[in-house]
């Protein structure tokens, strides 16, 4: 009995911040946002991204840091698609130009709702992420 109520007091003391967490992202703060209108893809930031802080782009390096996603918090992020995407490819990094990057997946990355202004994402970890999303 008394490990039963040890384990029960413990988990009940480290659940850390609340899933309820909700952050908005506005495309106003997504400065290095683009919809490239010959294949209708929307990205929130640039990608790949390189290890000395940006995209070389005609010799030039611009720093283009991803959404900070922390442990247990969805994000509601404002895109410029224009129209409810069919296809969400949210990437995460544990660095905030995106080196290292991954599709999210898992309790790392979850969808939880897409419409034709905003998709909505949940990072239901312990772990903060960087966020990249790509919508089409």
């Amino acid at each position: 009995m008394k490990r039963w109520l040890l384990c029960f007091v413990v988990s009940a003391g480290c659940g850390g911040a609340s899933d309820d967490t909700l952050r908005d992202v506005a495309l106003t703060d997504l400065t290095c946002s683009s919809l490239d209108p010959a294949t209708g893809v929307w990205e929130s930031a640039s990608f790949p991204a390189v290890d000395d802080c940006g995209v070389v782009d005609a010799g030039a390096v611009t720093c283009c840091a991803w959404v900070e996603l922390p442990a247990h918090t969805k994000l509601r992020v404002e895109h410029g698609l224009g129209r409810v995407p069919r296809v969400v490819d949210p990437w995460i990094a544990f660095t905030e130009y995106g080196s290292g990057a991954t599709l999210g997946s898992g309790d790392a990355l979850r969808l939880r709702a897409a419409d034709e202004t905003f998709v909505t994402v949940q990072n239901h970890t312990d772990q903060r992420f960087y966020l990249r999303l790509d919508l089409r």
